[in-house]
């Protein structure tokens, strides 16, 4: 994963565990910065992707989250013109 970021044209990087260095005059008056904000959070994402990744199997779908498995995207079913019930089953 990556520890090094290019934000705005400030250099974060990622020191350890939740600390954040930045270049910007923000992060040095207050220790913290819109970019650390930013960097943290494509960490963040980085790390789900690669969680997703090795699970094979997204986590998206719904049977994996317990919910019932639904068509998405196909037509309701229609009966074919001429043909009744019993003659259809």
């Amino acid at each position: 994963m990556r520890t090094e970021y290019l934000i705005d044209g400030f250099r974060v990087s990622f020191v350890h565990q939740a600390e954040w260095r930045c270049a910007c005059r923000e992060f040095a008056a207050a220790g913290r910065c819109r970019h650390t904000r930013e960097a943290g959070g494509m960490r963040e994402a980085q790390a789900l992707i690669r969680q997703r990744l090795a699970a094979r199997v997204s986590s998206f779908l719904p049977y994996v989250r317990g919910l019932p498995v639904t068509r998405v995207g196909t037509q309701p079913h229609r009966r074919v013109a001429g043909r009744d019930e019993e003659s259809a089953a």
